[in-house]
């Protein structure tokens, strides 16, 4: 079974490095996209809980590598206090693997 994560990514502005030659790319405004961390914490955390659902809170919280608090956090998905890693590592625990595919915009302004 596989489920499959998609997010946006960040574009950053770094045009203050540009070469001279590219200097006219400084008067393009930088893209401005939805920090992606947020969704794709909350959809592998979505997929952590559901892979232990119906486990006891003791349970599921050893098998996690973390106590019942945290566990209750998860479950009711107070995710800020919950990194990003410490969540990939909470899916491997329980036997999941995560897989990155990375997809660029066919319409991507940024090669124009």
């Amino acid at each position: 079974m596989h489920d499959h994560v998609t997010v946006g990514e960040p574009h950053d502005d770094h045009s203050a490095g540009l070469p001279a030659a590219d200097a006219h790319l400084r008067d393009i405004p930088p893209v401005k996209r939805e920090d992606p961390i947020p969704a794709l914490k909350r959809q592998v955390a979505e997929l952590v809980v559901a892979r232990v659902r119906g486990w006891s809170q003791a349970h599921a919280a050893h098998f996690l590598g973390t106590d019942q608090a945290r566990l209750s956090d998860l479950r009711h998905a107070r995710l800020d206090r919950f990194s990003l890693e410490q969540l990939i590592r909470f899916v491997s625990r329980v036997d999941g693997d995560v897989v990155i595919r990375v997809e660029w915009s066919a319409q991507s302004i940024l090669f124009r």
